[in-house]
């Protein structure tokens, strides 16, 4: 049994790892150079993996292994929240239909 507890812990702890590695790369983007539909993807992935971290955690709180996790989610959402600033004039000025 301890064999499987462990076996569990490290996968959900291995795909929390998983999970928070592409915090960067919104924070990285050129909205400027793409279309609105790449833009809204890019949201929209990005939004996808902050669901991700935050099962995740959940997961993880379960079998009490979630040292990290809130600290990783505050950090995306002041990442998407910082890439939404850039964007906004750039989806307004590209008069997109969605908003972020």
């Amino acid at each position: 049994m301890k064999k499987v507890g462990l076996f569990l812990v490290s996968a959900l702890a291995l795909s929390g790892c998983q999970m928070t590695g592409g915090e960067t790369d919104i924070a990285n983007t050129d909205f400027n150079a793409m279309s609105c539909d790449n833009i809204q993807q890019v949201f929209n992935d990005y939004q996808e993996k902050m669901t991700n971290i935050e099962t995740g955690a959940g997961l993880l709180s379960v079998v009490g292994a979630d040292a990290g996790t809130t600290e990783a989610k505050a950090l995306m959402e002041k990442t998407y929240q910082s890439a939404a600033e850039v964007a906004r004039p750039v989806i307004e000025a590209k008069s997109c239909d969605f908003t972020v």
